[in-house]
């Protein structure tokens, strides 16, 4: 994103032998350190708006779906650039977090392809991805991966946190269920993310990785 560039920009090494006196370097260090200051406190409110129009988007899909189910614009999608596209709209909240986010590459030249609704479907991976950076320490990695089977293609997104309490398992995709209290969410995006894949005729399901963390599928 433009933020990120802007931070990598600015975040470089002064190269001293380009400042006329140590006066100038400090002085140089100070505005650097304002403008990195006021790059981090504009990220963070593009960061809340961002989320809030998110949780109003999954708010009117929902309603359109309960009134009168998800209505599919369906269209041969290459997977591969949807899972690009979805990593980059919250690439700045995983930034903001200090969390890394993988896309696993398919060993096919091209991408898996499906029919689907790229609008929806690229929400559903958003969504997924969305979760498991709440969840995420700072310093640790969230992977998506496309994975074509016999008769269908599997979406995961795991990540290397604690993992899901077995008691939470099955109430995890009900609407506003909250696994963790202490995580402020609204408890939709996951719900969506079902109503989602069953209109696509697919299913959903959430696991614990014997090597920690998670992984929805």
């Amino acid at each position: 994103t433009m933020l990120v560039q802007l931070q990598q920009f600015f975040t470089p090494s002064l190269d001293t032998s380009l400042a006329p006196s140590h006066g100038a370097d400090v002085r140089w260090l100070q505005v650097r350190e304002q403008i990195l200051t006021g790059i981090l406190r504009i990220a963070a409110i593009l960061s809340s708006q961002q989320r809030g129009l998110r949780l109003i988007e999954d708010l009117l899909q929902i309603f359109r779906a309960d009134a009168d189910g998800l209505r599919l614009q369906l269209r041969d999608c290459d997977l591969q650039t949807l899972a690009t596209e979805a990593v980059e709209s919250v690439q700045s909240i995983a930034h903001e977090r200090d969390v890394t986010l993988i896309l696993k590459q398919t060993a096919q030249r091209d991408g898996p392809r499906l029919v689907c609704d790229p609008d929806l479907l690229r929400r559903l991976m958003e969504n997924l991805l969305l979760n498991a950076i709440a969840h995420s320490l700072r310093g640790e990695r969230v992977w998506i991966t496309l994975e074509p089977r016999p008769g269908q293609l599997l979406i995961a997104v795991s990540d290397s946190g604690r993992g899901i309490p077995e008691a939470t398992l099955p109430h995890l995709f009900e609407r506003f269920y909250q696994a963790d209290p202490d995580h402020r969410g609204s408890g939709l995006g996951l719900y969506l993310c079902r109503q989602i894949a069953e209109a696509h005729g697919g299913s959903i399901r959430a696991c614990n990785l014997p090597s920690g963390g998670a992984c929805l599928e």
